[in-house]
């Protein structure tokens, strides 16, 4: 307990802790302020004596479980109430729950005003009256920001589906067009029932049978329509109920809540069962997802003790230090292997010599190393044997397709715009083809390449 809910200022003489009810008071010793020597039920058991007190001295047992002003107030809480008031100020109700610990900010004030304020009693302790500044500020309120009221237009209130967070419903709601089928309907019985079609004559008899049976068929035709839009606003509740319960209007919070406390693994499983929230509540969902990433954190935890394990530690205090000193290992690995790899990169033997010598110099100077650019891996020919439009290739435009890893159907493509173009101008430059099929520019070139070499397209026009 911490030290504003103690009802005792000094500590006990025998452990120095703090007193809290119930405790001893000893009637024959007084402190040197005047005051009772105070022991806590540790020290008075095991009989504690100093210069003055004598374990054999006249003793009060003083405890405050009693009632006072109500029979649910005890006195150790009416002395909490009052102390957590002066101490925190009256109107802080949150605070002051908090030092009474097992009262509620409304048992106390209802309590407070009831017996202190409405109905004061003779006896009770009076209050310092504290200098309260005749100059008061105003308090500024803003907008609350869950759920949010962005303004109107926005990407954030497009996101929230035209949500009006004042009114408690959307702009366009689901289905919102329902209401338009009871626009007509009516359940006036004086109605008469209008049996003729557009264009049709009305028949020059009709019997009391066929007008009753005609009545009936539209009430229950009216009924069916009452009933679909019964459903359909149940179905309108259902999903109000939904958003409300997971949270989904204020969608951007609770991502920002997955991002901080969810690594990337658990997000992504996170998001796959998404779709299956509608079968847990949302208490039991977030319980749920908390289990998954405790799964993930123990399996993560697991496998540093099994990687502990087959370096031979036994401890598990050595894992701080087997992570710092295998750390340092791979970085001493990595820069013994700077010259293996430099070799293996560079493939001219006078560029290599010229490197050793710069890396040589650089070591002496302890100056940090920088190795030569390393050439960018090719990726492997794509097998295009058996697609689309394969046969129509002649053999040097099937190792183009397959070196640039292109599908003969986009060759035969890029090929027909490019021809088409150099046919209506005479002539086709590289500069004026790439912006035409919009791929990288070395696989435009190439292509270029082999239809110039094929003798389909000219690069300049003829003089």
């Amino acid at each position: 307990m911490c030290r504003c809910l103690t009802l005792v200022s000094e500590p006990c003489p025998g452990c120095s802790s703090y007193l809290d009810v119930p405790y001893i008071r000893c009637v024959q010793c007084k402190t040197e302020f005047g005051d009772y020597l105070h022991l806590c039920l540790r020290c008075f058991g095991r009989g504690f004596e100093d210069t003055r007190h004598r374990n054999n001295h006249r003793y009060e047992f003083i405890r405050h479980n009693f009632s006072l002003l109500e029979k649910d107030w005890s006195a150790l809480e009416e002395t909490l109430l009052i102390n957590a008031i002066s101490d925190r100020g009256l109107g802080n109700w949150v605070d002051v729950a908090k030092l009474v610990n097992n009262k509620t900010k409304y048992q106390c004030e209802s309590h407070y005003l009831r017996c202190y304020i409405n109905n004061p009693r003779f006896g009770l302790p009076q209050l310092p009256e504290p200098d309260v500044d005749g100059h008061f500020q105003p308090v500024t309120y803003k907008l609350s920001d869950d759920p949010p009221r962005p303004a109107a237009g926005s990407l954030w209130a497009s996101e929230m589906a035209g949500y009006q967070a004042a009114r408690g419903e959307f702009i366009v709601d689901f289905d919102n067009y329902a209401e338009v089928d009871l626009r007509e309907l009516s359940f006036d019985s004086d109605a008469e029932p209008d049996c003729a079609e557009d264009g049709e004559e009305e028949p020059d008899v009709l019997t009391a049978a066929d007008t009753e049976e005609t009545r009936n068929l539209l009430l229950e035709l009216k009924v069916a329509v009452a009933d679909i839009y019964l459903n359909r606003q149940q179905e309108r509740h259902r999903r109000h109920k939904l958003i409300k319960q997971y949270g989904l209007v204020n969608v951007r919070k609770f991502m920002a809540l997955e991002h901080k406390f969810y690594g990337r693994t658990l997000r992504l499983c996170t998001e796959r069962l998404r779709p299956f929230t509608r079968l847990l509540r949302p208490i039991a969902y977030d319980l749920f997802i908390e289990a998954l990433h405790c799964e993930a954190e123990l399996k993560e935890h697991i496998q540093h003790l099994q990687s502990y394990r087959e370096a031979g530690l036994t401890k598990v205090g050595s894992g701080a230090i087997f992570r710092k000193l295998h750390a340092v290992r791979e970085a001493e690995k990595h820069k013994r292997n700077i010259t293996t790899d430099a070799l293996a990169i560079v493939q001219d033997q006078l560029a290599c010599k010229q490197w050793l010598d710069k890396f040589s110099q650089q070591g002496k100077s302890q100056a940090p190393i920088s190795l030569p650019n390393m050439p960018r891996k090719l990726a492997p020919p794509l097998n295009i044997v058996g697609y689309p439009g394969f046969e129509k290739l002649t053999t040097e435009e099937k190792e183009l397709c397959a070196r640039l890893r292109l599908l003969p159907e986009s060759f035969i493509g890029f090929k027909k715009i490019l021809t088409t173009e150099a046919q209506k101008q005479g002539y086709l430059r590289l500069a004026h083809a790439r912006p035409l099929i919009k791929i990288d520019v070395n696989k435009t070139r190439k292509i270029y390449d082999l239809l110039v070499d094929n003798g389909l397209i000219l690069k300049e026009p003829d003089s």
